[in-house]
């Protein structure tokens, strides 16, 4: 809508005063109000469901301006605010100058028939078109009677106090519902005086609502949105609209097979569920309690408290604060709600959303044991309008909503360091295979994760862990392989050695009879395992080795042996009569080491020499750190160099007595050597390049180059990343390096200050991307083309400035001798005026004009206030008029029914009247009184007239009554105001 400056500056500066300087009548919009807006053409396309949203309850479209201009927008608007639910309405900008009857028939035509939800049609009285009060009250009225006899209801009148009681003035509209322009907030507006109240008031020009670019009128509606419903040709809606919605704070961290988009939890976790009941805006209220029934599907999920919000008063669907039915004695108590029942949430306001926040529990593992675990909920009851469903399977007899009320959500219970797969097929619970699984599903019968291995190096690799390996000491299981024994491999990764090597492998060994075997690891008795584990991997064989499954795994604090081949021998447990020892397995070759290395229970047998673990040489040689006459004694009898064993690396000393030091030390440096990156344990702390975070994902190259790659030995010794930079491009606008510089978009000037020139108006903005990537472009945001007003701009975008004001052209104000010329000027209230001199006047006369040039005609003359006549007996009232001399003021008085006579009173021995006052002298004795024979003269007392009587012939004043008790209190005010000279005493 346009919008008058001066009602901002009125509502701003000061209070609004009526013609008389009195103040006019505020008015306090009570609470509850209900948010609405209106729209035009100037808001462009509008996104209503947004708008709706956002809390809006009402909205009003543009219809026409006048006859001459269709709101292009409108029909859109229309259309747009009907689809969403929103009460709606429309207006007409009303043109004074045009036909009042042909504007409200192009206005009818516009919007259609009216029915459920919307609102009267509204005026929008706010322009004179140069006509004058009078004429635009009666072209409202014509438009009024149109418009309500076409829609059987009374149109809303929208105007401002500003506007309507200097230009219209008409009091013959106040039945009609008032729609008050005052711009403030948390104030008073004044109405225009022929109101006492207001229906709708916008309260601002500038609101910001989503779903609309720019500003937008924000407005009020004194009541509720119940109320409103009652102004509208029907009920927009006729019962509450109530929706259940059911949420889970569970994500889908397991998507695999039926699982897609089921949410998971861990046993041992919480995850809260949310049961949202909501009336829509615009609904009517519930009217009584509204009950939910709630199922908990199994034992997977345990309650163990629940919360009931609402987002009243807010109703924003987003500020929820707790609910007085939580208390209500119905309910259960909070730390104790059963797995299944029902829960009295009260009465729902139209737009309000309550919600049940249930904490559960996961104590079970779920996945295969029940399809999917639901948290079911259903509504048990609101009033009449919706039928008793008892359970979740239970239809509704009586159904006022046309559905069923219920809502679900479903989640799966994992095991954190155990897996089960008693799924379906593609339930694998998180694991994945390599390429050399060609099958890798869930067999659903034998409830088992089935493998073939039919390719190189098949394996599978659990998913991410967080195992804390001081308290998972050990992993247990059930495994089944057809063909032959397999000797498989447990290797693990954790988070300071991510790479996968043998270093961190574990054997185990699995008989090939088909027949289920139980498997343990002892994760413990690895020097590695240790700090956080973040996953596993199973490598069944080496190379591809028919079917394999798995029953179940378990990470468990502790096992007492490793399965089967322990020692990685290729031996079973039971012919391995070591399976700590590698070397020592059935078979193996004999060796002079005291030990059954082969497992036939003898001892170093078949070895020449060889006595208790040793073979007799010769005699003793110095200084070689053996026993070499077995005797049990290392170079015995050796004088200098005592040999204190075999020769150790990295401390310079000569323990086998040879002469050399370190000799044989190639893959370890000595203790004092710093650890380079070259494959050896240069420092002899029995870790391999451990300093270097080999294996570790690196980056190389800048922007678009950028590469990833992992950490390596280069051959200078020292890590390098093998990450390959890819080539530079040439630098576009997109946000990105594209010529790996370091710098984005720089060839661009972005965010530099920019205009915008569009239909001859110029608007500032930024520099940014151009969509193609190509260039540049200014962000500027199109001009607000409005009509022109008379303010030093180019309002319209046509390139000239005020030009329909003819700004700088001559002119002239006042009349008469108070002529002046000067020019016309911007007045600051978007209209012009002719700015010129105060033409220099004369004296002030009482004559009717204005001598002095002031703006103001007989000022400081009393013209038109009441007065009195009085001759002996008789009082006759009348007004001051002008003097015929423009010197003064005299007392036209008639003869009316007020006039009092009497006797005339006695003579006064002294000479002066009863009162002591002097009088003014006339003719009484017809009609009317011509005092214009009385002397009469004025002086100034501080802007008061005051009348003097002339002296008598005799010297004296003749006698005076006093004013009568009936005299009237507006006469009696100025006769107290009102000094008299009196006459000289005879």
């Amino acid at each position: 809508m346009l919008r008058r400056l001066v009602g901002c500056l009125i509502a701003l500066l000061t209070p609004l005063l009526d013609a008389t300087g009195a103040q006019a009548a505020q008015y306090c919009m009570p609470d509850p109000k209900t948010p609405g807006i209106d729209v035009s053409k100037w808001q462009g396309q509008v996104d209503w469901a947004a708008v709706k949203a956002s809390g809006v309850v009402f909205a009003y479209a543009r219809a026409t301006n006048g006859t001459k201009i269709l709101d292009e927008w409108f029909d859109a608007n229309w259309a747009g605010m009907k689809a969403v639910g929103l009460y709606r309405g429309a207006y007409q900008f009303f043109r004074p100058g045009q036909d009042a009857v042909a504007q409200a028939n192009l206005m009818l035509a516009r919007m259609g028939p009216l029915g459920p939800g919307d609102l009267p049609p509204m005026i929008d009285v706010e322009e004179t078109d140069g006509q004058p009060p009078a004429v635009v009250a009666d072209k409202v009225a014509q438009w009024i009677q149109v418009v309500e006899a076409a829609t059987g209801k009374k149109p809303l009148v929208y105007t401002g106090t500003w506007f309507w009681d200097p230009y219209v003035g008409s009091d013959a509209f106040a039945s009609y519902p008032l729609w008050e322009a005052w711009y403030c907030t948390g104030c008073c507006p004044n109405l225009p005086k022929a109101w006492s109240s207001m229906l709708f008031w916008q309260y601002s020009s500038k609101g910001a609502v989503p779903g609309i670019g720019g500003n937008v009128d924000l407005n009020w509606f004194g009541g509720t949105a119940t109320a409103l419903d009652g102004y509208t040709f029907g009920p927009l809606v006729t019962t509450p609209v109530i929706d259940l919605l059911a949420t889970t704070s569970a994500k889908d961290f397991r998507p695999e097979g039926p699982s897609a988009g089921v949410a998971d939890v861990f046993e041992g976790d919480t995850v809260t569920v949310t049961l949202t009941v909501r009336n829509a805006h615009g609904a009517k209220p519930t009217l009584d309690h509204v009950r939910l029934g709630y199922w908990l599907e199994g034992t997977w999920l345990e309650p163990t408290s629940y919360a009931i919000e609402t987002d009243w008063p807010a109703k924003d669907g987003v500020t929820f604060v707790p609910s007085d039915a939580e208390s209500a004695p119905d309910n259960p108590a909070k730390g104790a709600l059963p797995p299944s029942g029902e829960l009295n949430l009260h009465a729902l306001a139209a737009g309000e959303t309550k919600r049940v926040r249930l904490l559960l529990h996961a104590t079970q593992y779920s996945l295969g044991a029940v399809e999917h675990p639901d948290v079911r909920a259903w509504i048990r009851h609101i009033g009449d309008y919706y039928g008793e469903q008892v359970g979740w399977d239970d239809a509704v007899e009586v159904n006022k909503a046309g559905k069923l009320l219920r809502a679900s959500v479903q989640h799966d219970v994992f095991g954190k360091n155990h897996w089960e797969w008693n799924g379906a097929s593609q339930e694998t619970e998180g694991f994945t295979a390599s390429p050399g699984v060609t099958a890798f599903v869930v067999d659903p019968l034998a409830h088992a994760l089935a493998l073939t291995l039919a390719g190189p190096d098949p394996f599978i690799v659990s998913p991410e862990l967080a195992v804390d390996a001081a308290t998972i000491q050990g992993l247990e299981g059930r495994v089944r392989h057809g063909t032959a024994a397999v000797a498989g491999r447990l290797y693990f990764v954790t988070d300071v050695e991510p790479q996968w090597n043998e270093e961190k492998a574990i054997g185990y060994l699995i008989p090939g009879d088909g027949q289920w075997h139980d498997l343990t690891i002892d994760l413990g008795a690895h020097p590695r395992w240790k700090g956080k584990v973040t996953q596993l991997r199973l490598d069944p064989v080496p190379d591809a080795g028919g079917e394999h499954r798995l029953d179940y795994l378990r990470l468990v604090p502790n096992v007492k042996l490793t399965s089967g081949d322990a020692d990685g021998d290729g031996a079973l447990v039971g012919p391995d009569c070591d399976d700590a020892a590698p070397a020592v397995y059935p078979g193996a070759p004999e060796a002079c080491n005291a030990l059954d290395d082969d497992c036939d229970s003898q001892i170093d047998e078949g070895i020449p020499g060889c006595k208790d673990g040793c073979v007799k040489t010769g005699g003793e040689l110095c200084g070689n750190g053996q026993d070499d006459d077995c005797n049990g004694q290392i170079d015995d009898g050796c004088a200098g160099c005592k040999p204190t064993g075999p020769e150790k690396c990295g401390n310079t000393s000569d323990e086998n007595c040879n002469g050399q030091v370190d000799e044989g030390c190639t893959g370890c440096a000595g203790g004092s050597h710093p650890e380079d990156c070259n494959g050896k344990d240069d420092d002899c702390d029995g870790l391999v390049d451990e300093d270097f975070s080999l294996g570790k994902t690196c980056t190389d190259g800048k922007g678009a180059c950028l590469a990833y790659g992992q950490i390596a030995c280069g051959v200078d010794g020292a890590p390098h990343c093998g990450a390959v930079p890819g080539p530079p491009g040439t630098e576009s606008c997109n946000g990105q390096d594209d010529d790996c510089d370091g710098e984005t978009d720089e060839d661009f000037g972005l965010g530099k200050t920019c205009t915008l020139m569009t239909a001859g108006c110029e608007t500032k903005g930024k520099t940014v991307c151009a969509a193609d990537g190509k260039g540049s472009s200014c962000n500027a945001p199109p001009p607000v083309v409005g009509p022109e007003s008379c303010n030093g701009v180019d309002d319209d975008c046509d390139g000239q400035t005020d030009e329909d004001f003819s700004a700088g052209k001559a002119c002239e104000t006042g009349e008469g001798k108070c002529v002046a010329k000067g020019y016309l000027a911007c007045n600051g209230l978007g209209t012009s005026f002719c700015k010129a001199p105060l033409p220099k006047g004369e004296t002030e006369r009482c004559d009717g004009a204005d001598n002095d040039c002031d703006g103001e005609v007989d000022e400081g003359f009393t013209v038109g206030e009441p007065c009195e006549v009085t001759n002996n007996d008789c009082v006759r009232l009348g007004t001051f008029t002008c003097d015929p001399t423009g010197l003064g003021v005299v007392c036209k008085a008639k003869h009316n029914a007020e006039d009092v006579c009497g006797s005339p009173p006695p003579p006064d021995p002294t000479g002066t009247d009863a009162s002591g006052s002097g009088g003014t002298t006339g003719d009484l004795s017809s009609g009317s009184v011509d005092v214009s024979g009385s002397v009469v003269e004025s002086e100034d007392l501080g802007g008061v007239v005051v009348l003097v009587a002339p002296e008598a012939t005799e010297g004296c004043a003749p006698g005076r009554r006093a004013p009568p008790w009936h005299l009237s209190w507006l006469v009696l005010g100025a006769l107290v105001l009102r000094a008299r000279r009196r006459a000289p005493a005879c």
